[in-house]
């Protein structure tokens, strides 16, 4: 009973290993971002090579969401 399933789930493998690599590959991406992300306020505060053009930007879009209503999260 278990050589025909384990049959079956790698005959599927094969049959989509360039879907399910994508995938793993994908989510890999997405876990590097997340553990890589810093808060907008170590760039606005901390960060000397971030440009002021963009530090400006960035209080101009946090201004606009403020006042069209959109609450600050911690997200």
């Amino acid at each position: 009973m278990l050589i025909p399933l384990l049959f079956i789930l790698f005959s599927a493998f094969l049959s989509y290993q360039e879907v399910i690599l994508y995938s793993a590959l994908q989510a890999k991406r997405q876990v590097l971002i997340l553990l890589k992300a810093r808060p907008i306020t170590t760039y606005l505060l901390d960060d000397v090579d971030y440009p002021d053009s963009q530090k400006l930007r960035i209080q101009q879009i946090k201004a606009y969401s403020e006042k069209i209503g959109l609450k600050p999260t911690n997200n």
